[in-house]
């Protein structure tokens, strides 16, 4: 079994959601070390992570990635998309 990374969103002591998240890329691939998101047009993959496919619930996390495609060099977004795989 993949071990489950729950993410609790707060703001100061007001709880936003009581049910917690968890990160799809994070469920599937806690060992990633290249795993920044914010590209800067220039393909970066160093830094954090900032982009997220979050669930909640007995959702189950088949497949997440993160899409680094580009054409010779040039990339569409500032920051890669994340994409994930769930079953009901």
């Amino acid at each position: 079994l993949i071990e489950e990374h729950p993410i609790t969103m707060s703001t100061g002591e007001a709880l936003i959601n009581p049910q917690p998240f968890r990160d799809t890329f994070r469920t599937r691939h806690p060992e990633a070390v290249k795993v920044g998101t914010a590209n800067r047009f220039e393909g970066y993959t160093v830094g954090e992570k900032i982009d997220y496919v979050l669930v909640a619930g007995r959702l189950s996390i088949t497949g997440a990635m993160i899409i680094r495609d580009n054409d010779r060099g040039r990339y569409p977004s500032d920051h890669f998309p994340v994409i994930a795989d769930l079953a009901f």
